[in-house]
């Protein structure tokens, strides 16, 4: 009886942990790869930079954009990746936009209360987050002539989007190469 009961498999994860947990593999190598690769494309010219339109707002889109195909890419070849219903790829966007979300009042937080570890979670998020972050700053920089607080507020506005767009455009990936995978197999 006894072993009977070690050898039993173990529960299967629940889907939404099973899926933010696929989310992140993707999330954190990609946004990292995101960091090196605008490194190697920077540009060499002050003025450049300083246009945010130019500088910041199309490679934001473009990185945000990627989530899509990252997402069929881990749909298609990782089977615990799949997003099997439409319950599922709900819960999933809304659990990992929560994450994403209070992430970034924790970072505002710190950056107000605990100025050293504030800037440290600026950076951490910066490098972890690499898409929303330049997302946010691409955007904020419209109002880089203002107040501290218009700036801040502006910020967390613009977190809204930028914690929403990365779980939705990667699990929506997902969710179509499922559905895919499933035609392709019935029609054989």
């Amino acid at each position: 009886m006894d072993e009977q009961l070690m050898f039993e498999p173990l529960p299967p994860k629940p889907p939404t942990a099973r899926l933010t947990g696929a989310f992140a593999l993707a999330h954190f190598p990609f946004s990292i790869l995101s960091v090196m690769a605008l490194n190697v494309l920077s540009i060499d010219d002050i003025e450049a930079v300083t246009g945010w339109v130019g500088s910041f707002l199309v490679p934001s889109l473009i990185l945000m954009a990627l989530y899509l195909p990252l997402g069929l890419l881990f749909g298609a070849a990782i089977p615990w990746a799949r997003i099997n219903t439409a319950q599922e790829l709900g819960r999933a966007i809304w659990t990992q936009a929560v994450i994403a979300w209070g992430w970034a009042l924790t970072m505002l937080w710190s950056i107000f209360f605990i100025m050293p570890m504030g800037i440290f979670a600026v950076f951490l998020t910066f490098f972890l987050a690499f898409p929303s972050s330049l997302f946010v700053l691409s955007f904020s920089f419209v109002f880089a002539g203002s107040s501290l607080s218009l700036l801040l507020g502006s910020m967390m506005v613009l977190a809204i989007p930028a914690g929403l767009l990365p779980p939705l455009l990667f699990n929506l990936g997902s969710f179509c190469a499922t559905r895919w995978s499933v035609e392709i197999e019935i029609s054989r």
